[in-house]
């Protein structure tokens, strides 16, 4: 088997029909901590029973690769096996490869900013991972919140590297697109989702006209600068992932309905705009409470009939941390 090989869930059958298609699933994010990480994966495949399809894997880089080029061995054995298990009971698998927080080797080396800190070490980064669970996986996250890492790293310096500069900001963007097009040469056309954190303060159309050229047209277009085709970036998006990780919604009282309304109105505009790749919600809401989490699954059941009744299907949606799902009672339907 072709160990980048990417697998095909969409149901035929159902797609000849009309069936709606969006795959609900929840976060699990890899840890250390084994009995945290068994207690995560008994808890996904038990939600299995209440239409949980799918498990989106948060993995840290600084857990596989601690060390400059000297990937832990035995961790990468622990992920590997996490991913079996859970693919072996039935679940879709999609890898996160990268959050906010770089490891401070990478980060000393001039980070994404640095053309080839990039390509030596984030290379090196997805093909350990991809080796140990490319098999098991049916599509890949290299960024979950690019916009947030690159604003607040790059531009307004408010987290690692701490840098505030508009070249260095412009370097950094670019490295961030040759790191997707690094995952899509590696692991094949249709095998990435792009995430847009669209409400972040740094979304400008200006950035995300940057993320249009490079998912639709396989280049990077980087304003000032010379636009360039990318080897292997176009074609090798599956579908664009939408991100709103805030709380604020939750300190209204009509918060989750603005909110609704807000992300119905943003997913119609990613449709539209990223056609034809499929629109999928990435990362819904931090809840602090079951009575927050059944509130917003509630929500999220009225914003996908509202996307489907406009034409726009969610093809996957996560509803939040498999741990705070598994508490939601056992009457609220789980299924979108």
């Amino acid at each position: 088997m072709d160990p980048f090989a990417v697998r095909d869930v969409t149901g035929t059958d159902a797609t000849n029909i009309g069936i709606a298609m969006t795959r609900v699933g929840v976060r699990l994010t890899f840890g250390s901590d084994r009995v945290k990480r068994e207690s995560d994966i008994e808890n996904a495949i038990a939600l299995m029973s209440r239409c949980i399809v799918s498990v989106r894997l948060r993995i840290g880089w600084s857990d596989i690769v601690p060390l400059e080029d000297r990937p832990a061995a035995r961790v990468v054995e622990e992920l590997a096996e996490t991913v079996a298990r859970l693919r072996g009971a039935g679940l879709d698998v999609w890898p996160t490869l990268c959050g906010n927080r770089l490891p401070g080797w990478f980060l000393n080396e001039r980070a994404f900013a640095d053309p080839k800190a990039t390509d030596r070490h984030w290379s090196l980064y997805v093909d350990t991972v991809a080796a140990a669970i490319a098999d098991d996986a049916t599509g890949w996250i290299p960024f979950e919140s690019p916009i947030a890492l690159l604003d607040e790293g790059w531009r307004r310096g408010l987290r690692d590297p701490g840098i505030a500069d508009e070249a260095k900001f412009a370097d950094a963007f670019g490295g961030v697109i040759h790191a997707y097009a690094c995952v899509t040469r590696m692991l094949g056309a249709r095998s990435t989702l792009m995430c847009l954190d669209v409400h972040h303060d740094g979304a400008s159309q200006e950035v995300l006209d940057v993320f249009h050229e490079a998912a639709l047209r396989g280049r990077l277009a980087l304003p000032g600068r010379i636009t360039r085709d990318i080897d292997s970036l176009q074609g090798g998006f599956r579908g664009i992932g939408l991100v709103h990780a805030g709380r604020e919604m939750f300190s209204a009282a009509d918060g989750l309905h603005r909110w609704r309304d807000t992300m119905t109105r943003t997913t119609y505009a990613l449709a539209e705009r990223f056609s034809p790749l499929a629109v999928s919600l990435v990362a819904a809401p931090e809840t602090t409470s079951d009575v927050e989490q059944e509130d917003l699954i509630a929500t999220l059941g009225a914003l996908s009939d509202e996307v489907r009744d406009g034409g726009a299907e969610f093809a996957n949606v996560w509803l939040g941390d498999v741990s705070r799902i598994v508490g939601v009672a056992a009457d609220q339907a789980l299924s979108l």
